[in-house]
């Protein structure tokens, strides 16, 4: 089983950075609570903790999640831009609906749906 990191560099220009890494752990841990099945879909936080700079700035945070096998973009990519069979999108179409269909119960809207994002 493996985990992919997500380090999230506080930036002075980005006052309200810290407040938004903590934001999305929380939500993150929300989410993988009452998805406890993964019946929905939901990346799955498993650990998340600060950094502390030792030059003394800002934290930093981790968030671990997951590894997933890939994302549309790299399944695309794997086949060679070739496109899909009726079947396959019909399954993909399936899951992503689900999914928002989750979040939509929960008064969430995913602001961030790419081929990249999309595992």
């Amino acid at each position: 089983r493996g985990y992919a990191g997500k380090v999230m560099a506080p930036c002075q220009q980005y006052i309200q950075y810290t407040s938004d890494a903590k934001k999305e752990a929380e939500l993150l841990a929300r989410l993988t609570a009452e998805d406890a099945d993964g019946a929905a879909g939901c990346l799955r936080l498993e650990e998340f903790f600060p950094v502390t700079d030792p030059a003394g700035g800002q934290d930093w945070y981790c968030l671990i999640m997951e590894k997933l096998d890939c994302s549309l973009f790299d399944f695309v990519s794997a086949n060679r831009n070739m496109g899909f069979g009726l079947d396959v999108i019909r399954a993909m179409a399936r899951q992503l609906l689900a999914t928002a269909a989750f979040l939509h119960r929960r008064g969430l809207t995913h602001t961030d749906i790419k081929h990249k994002n999309i595992q």
